[in-house]
């Protein structure tokens, strides 16, 4: 008997450990629903011109400043603007293709949402050293539209002006057309990391889905709620790519007591008297230990999941048949269109739950008492009775 207490005693302190080290390992199971609902929100959707500087912007106004004709300063504008372009700083909206000129095609009824017409005062703007000017429709203080039905009619319809020929050299890109993103309306569009291209003369359906949510610390993805060092420097959700912008600002103001230019510009940093400027090379090493330590994965979080699928955006025949004074010839490859909508109203819940908690340990425990040693509550009751 002495044999089978001591064997039995064994066998209940090895599966005790084994448990308490499961549940200290925080395991987790991944639930995922699907969620119906009667109306949905409405995500942002930002645009971006490849090219960032308006050729007639920039030759007006660099006219007026050296006293130049148009003419004059449009025949060397090509030459110097790659080098010029990233030293506009604040100036950088007054040169960029404004959102006049992109929804300036009014007979194709250049932007509607969920059927009604929508205009300059849809969009907010801000500035990008990459891409000029960006527009966002649903944001800046807009965020609460919403559609109860799906298709591309109760959605965003787009037809934008590429500009082509307001073009101007540049060598941070030779692309022409858009780069766009739909994403959570709460979020700064990180529109150089992330987004789709929009080609001219192409119609581009959009579909879109999407959410996740994330379990919060101790479990696996350590996720962070409430970022207060991220905080101090935007009013935007936080996430992972734009805390890393923030660790590129940190280093640029601790390393060279400047602010560096980015997409997040003083509309969502405030450093007072600093300058700013430029960071060239790689990411750098100090900035990318601030990530990994600083730039935790976010708790919950809104994803906009997008399809994408394509048609030309006016089609040879029709475009015969329009009149050349709205339409001249070849015009029809500066027109790029875009539906953004749902095809379900409908979103994926993505949830990680504790798939081991206390009171499940506390029932192994007991569970193991009983097969080890045949003990339960009631016999150790008895036994203090």
């Amino acid at each position: 008997w002495l044999f089978v207490v001591l064997a039995g005693f064994a066998g209940f302190i090895y599966q005790s450990f084994l448990s308490i080290t499961s549940f200290y390992s925080w395991p987790v199971s991944t639930v995922m629903m699907t969620e119906w609902h009667k109306e949905m929100n409405f995500p942002a959707v930002t645009i971006c011109n490849f090219n960032p500087i308006s050729k007639s912007r920039y030759a007006q106004n660099y006219g007026n400043l050296f006293n130049l004709s148009t003419q004059d300063s449009n025949n060397i504008i090509n030459g110097i603007i790659f080098l010029i372009g990233p030293m506009l700083g604040k100036s950088l909206r007054s040169y960029a293709h404004s959102i006049d000129g992109i929804l300036s095609l009014k007979w194709l009824e250049p932007c509607k949402y969920s059927g009604k017409e929508c205009g300059k005062n849809s969009f907010s703007t801000f500035e990008h050293l990459r891409y000029g000017s960006c527009h966002t429709f649903n944001s800046d203080g807009q965020f609460g539209l919403k559609v109860d039905s799906i298709g591309p009619i109760s959605g965003l319809q787009l037809r934008l002006n590429v500009e082509e020929k307001d073009h101007v050299s540049n060598l941070y890109g030779l692309q022409a057309g858009f780069k766009v993103l739909v994403h959570d309306p709460r979020e700064h569009p990180m529109i150089e990391e992330t987004g789709f291209a929009l080609q001219p003369g192409t119609h581009t359906f959009c579909s879109v889905r999407m959410k996740y949510v994330n379990l919060k610390a101790p479990y696996r993805t350590e996720c962070g709620e409430n970022i207060t060092d991220f905080n101090r420097y935007f009013n935007v959700n936080y996430t992972m790519a734009i805390c890393s912008k923030q660790c590129l600002h940190d280093y640029g103001i601790k390393k060279c007591g400047c602010q560096p230019i980015f997409e997040i510009t003083s509309e969502f940093m405030d450093s007072g008297s600093l300058t700013h400027c430029l960071l060239l090379g790689p990411y750098p090493r100090e900035a990318a230990e601030c990530f990994k330590k600083s730039c935790p994965v976010p708790c919950y979080y809104t994803k906009y999941e997008t399809k994408l699928s394509y048609a030309s955006a006016i089609s040879n025949a029709i475009a015969r048949d329009i009149p050349t004074y709205l339409l001249p010839n070849g015009s029809e490859e500066n027109v790029a269109s875009l539906d953004v909508y749902f095809e379900e109203l409908s979103y994926d819940l993505i949830e990680q739950k504790p798939s081991f908690d206390r009171w499940s340990l506390i029932a192994m425990i007991g569970g193991y008492l009983g097969l080890f040693l045949g003990m339960s509550l009631l016999t150790v009751l008895e036994f203090f009775d």
